[in-house]
């Protein structure tokens, strides 16, 4: 999704209408690399940036976010497994749906569960919320 932020306060909500679709959103961050979050769509997937937060260039122009949802069966444990990048925590624990839903942002994981996948028909949408360019203090709605 491309969109021109108007403020640094612009935030993202993922919304499906499966809750327990995969989501994840890769945003670009302050240190100019890319950074992901993920989970099940019914828990809320979504996030912000602030002043602090956003790229350099954040009101320079237009801006990307990265949105994948995948099924609620997606073999996200396997693949997570399969690839080395499941961390469950406590160390040595098993690697569970939360230790391999870590994983999805990073590249190699995205890229083999979209293989193994492939495209599926599904209904979701991504709101994108920020603030007006300018605000008029002076003028109260009546």
């Amino acid at each position: 999704m491309t969109f021109t932020p108007t403020s640094f306060s612009t935030g993202y909500k993922v919304v499906c209408a499966d809750p327990r679709a995969w989501v994840v959103v890769r945003v670009p961050l302050k240190s100019g690399e890319s950074g992901g979050t993920s989970g099940r769509c019914g828990a809320g997937v979504g996030g912000h940036h602030d002043r602090l937060s956003a790229p350099t260039k954040w009101l320079k122009g237009r801006q990307t976010i990265q949105v994948w949802v995948f099924p609620a069966d997606a073999p996200v444990v396997r693949v997570a497994e399969e690839l080395g990048r499941c961390l469950p925590f406590p160390k040595g624990a098993t690697c569970d749906e939360r230790a391999a839903g870590v994983s999805l942002p990073r590249p190699d994981v995205l890229e083999r569960l979209s293989a193994e996948v492939g495209e599926q028909p599904g209904e979701w949408a991504v709101g994108i919320y920020d603030r007006p360019t300018t605000v008029d203090r002076g003028h109260q709605p009546s």
